[in-house]
């Protein structure tokens, strides 16, 4: 060994950067909702012989003139049909937000085919309005969710149901978090009796919380989840809440999974002249055709008074950006995935183990700063990982010759600390159209072509995430001390 010759990359930062900080349903016991955050919630109503109405079921605004609903709210005690449907407002008996408020009569009510009245299956329902609603900040449809997985940890229903057993009907819409569970897990709570003789199925979809659940007079309500995208916020319909046990008592709540119904649904809005729904309508679509409507991601927009918000564009969460001249492409000789590594030193990359072999040969050479080139002289795949596995995915290569790096370049150092409090930032491609910004008036459009985007983040305990059923084979026992 020389004298003085390196034996390890500790000292990156003080080699390459100065020491300094681096800048670049209603919910029993729910809580309230404010003007504009769910846009698409309906209250469906009969009108009595005296002309008062009874708001006795919840829905969701999916199109210009549909609102999807539970198909047992077709009908009321008396078996009698709702009439009526009021949008964009947040306190049905008070006069105090009716400037935002639209009402409309029910033209046609289409009850799912399979749904009978003595069974709690296929339970949901569409409701054709006898006109189109006016699009603005406090009447927007909303997106449905079409994969049959769920990978969120909470969703949100929302209501004016009752908001505990005995007690009244909230007059003001309420929200309540809610954790989905297994359908196993539900079926010890709900198990087969006279209206689930065949038990829960996978059309059903259970959620809970320890001190809130929904009640009578949510039903047909959403349970939703709401995206970000283009800077927005997108609500998204993945159930249809349809029943549970005694209210206020925090058992888990029953909901038709939207996703078993979706082409049901779209069809049959088609078939009952839904005015522009395309042939290829999906959730890209639905997102974007609504875009300058959507309240924003709350990093990026603060309201400071009904009508007006600030941006702070800095906040974006994901944007178009080129990639960092750190990144090395790894290559083949031949055609080989679409792999990167981090340069950390002049002749070491820092990659994931997936990225050292494809079918079964080893990449030979990597290419960076655009063009310039540099063979692969050693492979090292950490000891522990596993072929096909996502722990200790991780692995270094060694370098034929020190890269050729102008004067001025930084490689990437290697955080040693096992805590991170501030911003985090990757690199991948994402499509154009659903990414950039989108401001009021600007107009939006399909595009799906890949650009390069840097995503800022905060680093969220292991725990709080959740591993999408298509990676559960790598990841078996979820995310571990690696991740």
């Amino acid at each position: 060994m020389f004298p003085n010759e390196r034996t390890s990359l500790d000292d990156c930062r003080l080699r390459f950067y100065r020491i300094e900080p681096y800048s670049a349903a209603s919910p029993a016991s729910g809580k309230p909702t404010r003007i504009r955050e769910f846009p698409h919630m309906a209250a469906i109503g009969w009108t009595d012989t005296n002309g008062t109405i009874q708001w006795k079921c919840g829905g969701s605004l999916i199109w210009d003139n549909f609102v999807l609903t539970a198909a047992h709210c077709v009908l009321d005690s008396r078996s009698v049909a709702p009439d009526v449907v009021r949008l964009g407002d947040i306190d049905l008996y008070s006069a105090d937000d009716d400037e935002w408020a639209q009402q409309f009569r029910i033209v046609k009510i289409v009850r799912h085919p399979e749904h009978r009245f003595t069974a709690s299956y296929h339970d949901v329902a569409l409701l054709k309005l006898d006109r189109n609603v006016v699009e603005d900040g406090s009447v927007i449809p909303a997106c449905l969710w079409r994969d049959e997985e769920v990978r969120f940890r909470e969703l949100v229903a929302t209501g004016w149901g009752r908001t505990g057993f005995g007690a009244d009907f909230t007059p003001k819409l309420l929200q309540v978090s809610l954790k989905p569970i297994s359908n196993e897990e539900c079926s010890k709570i709900y198990p087969n009796d006279r209206k689930l003789r065949q038990g829960l199925q996978s059309q059903h979809l259970c959620a809970r919380d320890e001190v809130m659940d929904t009640c009578e007079g949510d039903s047909g309500g959403p349970l939703q989840f709401k995206l970000m995208h283009n800077g927005r916020m997108t609500p998204f319909i993945i159930g249809v809440t349809s029943f549970g046990s005694a209210c206020g008592v925090s058992l888990p709540g029953v909901y038709a999974r939207v996703s078993t119904y979706f082409n049901w649904i779209v069809d049959t809005m088609r078939q009952h002249e839904a005015v522009g729904l395309e042939a290829n309508y999906n959730e890209t679509f639905c997102a974007l055709r609504y875009v300058t409507y959507r309240e924003y991601d709350k990093q990026v927009g603060k309201t400071t008074d009904g009508n007006y918000t600030s941006k702070d564009l800095t906040k974006l969460r994901i944007y178009a950006k080129d990639l960092p001249r750190q990144l090395a492409r790894i290559r083949w000789n031949g055609q080989g995935p679409n792999c990167y590594g981090v340069i950390v030193d002049e002749d070491t990359v820092l990659t994931v183990a997936d990225c050292t072999t494809f079918n079964g040969k080893s990449p030979t050479f990597v290419t960076y700063l655009n063009n310039k080139v540099t063979t692969i002289s050693k492979i090292v795949v950490h000891p522990e990982h596993a072929r096909a596995s996502a722990y200790n995915n991780i692995a270094i290569l060694k370098l034929s010759n020190l890269l050729d790096l102008p004067f001025e370049f930084r490689p990437s150092c290697i955080w040693h600390g096992l805590d991170y409090e501030g911003l985090i930032y990757a690199y991948g491609k994402g499509r154009r159209d659903i990414n950039r910004f989108i401001d009021y008036g600007e107009g939006s459009f399909l595009d799906p072509r890949q650009f390069n985007h840097l995503i800022q983040s905060h680093i969220m305990d292991a725990s709080s995430c959740i591993v999408s059923e298509r990676f559960l084979p790598r990841m078996p026992k979820g995310p571990g001390r690696d991740h």
